[in-house]
């Protein structure tokens, strides 16, 4: 019996690799890496809707609409934390050069403070004029921390560029439990907003130094950190400014001019689609240092295109099934929530085009086309922030849903324009 069972597994792993062969693809790192990255990802986002449910039942639709709010003013201040330099980690731990992870931590760091004065500045403001003292509160915490958490996130792009999607993975899913445990006990003992803030960042601040100080201790002491990765991560950050502001602007508006129970309903919106996107955008992580490590190879090849292709149809299928079963996700777990299901549905079609999407943002990423991404993230930003401002005033929360639609699928379009010339 055992016998069998080893002949059938050799049979289907002989198999298998034919067919990456055939494929020119390997096949194995796929399916390895993979599992790393989606099993326990597929679970941190699971756990994600499992937050949502415990806000949804436990707490008033305003304090989730606040929750948000707070985390999106964060948000957009943390572009001074450098996000780019996680991409610039990744790429330069590729190559082999360990010794940068210390160095690009403390710069993001040290850069972050612009954010706490920022978000000081907005607490001060809602405490003096609008007389929220819970909200000027959270947001003034919060941005004491996100520089350290941010600066310390930076472990989790280095694992990915030494391949360890493994420990990676880790990381998305200890902080995830850790998060869905507290926020849930918290609600149910009807905890405020400062707190509900503090229990989510506390956790990450501590679980992700945890990490760093173990990798940062076994560095390369000889090792010289180059130079180029931070001007990289520079450049990838001002690359993304604009699209960053215009990734929490639409919660900031909702929030801020329409009210905070419409900005609950949207969010409920977002949690499905968002979860999706962000499975889909694990191909990316497996895909840049395979490129990154042959920066002579075509990228975009009659394979590459042959690929393209049935990972599209894959994908219009996925959106397609999700579509049709919205409705009855949404009834069924988040009841005090129907007028989320049309949002919902609008925002998995803007997915249609996710995975090609992924590849041609990467395939550029990993080639350091540095003004190719410019001009992306400038036109995706600009067209974000401007479907926003106009769209929102005139038909409010639907308004920043089509927002999001038009831009998914114009950049997808431009991505794919910059990306056939590799």
């Amino acid at each position: 019996m055992n016998r069998n069972f080893a002949k059938i597994i050799l049979s289907a792993q002989q198999r298998l690799k034919l067919f990456g062969q055939y494929l020119q693809l390997d096949l194995f790192y796929f399916l390895r890496g993979g599992l790393w990255l989606t099993i326990p990802q597929v679970i941190a986002y699971l756990l994600g809707i499992v937050r949502s449910i415990a806000f949804a039942n436990l707490a008033a639709q305003v304090v989730y609409g606040q929750y948000n709010f707070v985390l999106s003013i964060v948000g957009v201040f943390a572009i001074f934390t450098l996000p780019g330099m996680n991409i610039a980690l990744t790429e330069a731990t590729a190559r082999g050069n360990y010794a940068v992870l210390s160095e690009v931590t403390w710069v993001r760091i040290k850069w972050g403070a612009v954010s706490t004065l920022l978000c000081s500045a907005v607490a001060f403001y809602y405490l003096l004029i609008e007389g929220e003292d819970k909200i000027a509160l959270a947001i003034f915490m919060a941005g004491l921390l996100v520089p350290f958490i941010n600066g310390f996130s930076s472990v989790q792009s280095y694992y990915n560029g030494l391949k360890r999607f493994d420990l990676s993975s880790l990381i998305s899913f200890g902080l995830s439990i850790l998060n869905t445990t507290s926020l849930i006990l918290l609600l149910w003992l009807q905890q405020g907003l400062v707190v509900l803030i503090l229990a989510n960042l506390g956790v990450q601040l501590v679980f992700l130094w945890i990490f760093y100080r173990r990798e940062v201790r076994s560095l390369p002491v000889t090792q010289k950190p180059d130079p180029n990765v931070i001007h990289y991560g520079w450049s990838l950050t001002w690359a993304n400014a604009i699209n960053g502001v215009a990734l929490y602007l639409d919660q900031i508006i909702i929030g801020f001019s329409i009210g905070f129970v419409e900005l609950s309903i949207y969010k409920i919106a977002t949690i499905i689609p968002e979860a999706i996107k962000g499975v889909m955008k694990m191909t990316g992580t497996l895909v840049f240092p395979k490129i990154a490590e042959k920066p002579d190879k075509q990228v975009y090849s009659r394979l590459t295109r042959y690929r393209l292709g049935y990972s599209t149809v894959a994908n219009v299928v996925v959106v397609v099934i999700l579509i049709l079963l919205a409705p009855f996700v949404i009834t069924m777990i988040y009841p005090k929530y129907s007028d989320s299901i049309v949002l919902t549905q609008l925002l998995l079609l803007s997915l249609i085009f996710g995975w090609p999407a992924t590849f041609f943002l990467t395939a550029l990423q990993a080639r350091k086309k540095i003004r190719a991404i410019y001009r992306y993230n400038l036109l995706s930003g600009i067209l974000q922030i401007g479907a926003l401002l106009i769209l929102i005033p005139f038909l409010g929360v639907m308004g920043a849903v089509l927002s999001r639609l038009i831009v998914r699928w114009g950049s997808t379009l431009y991505l794919w324009y910059e990306a056939r010339r590799l």
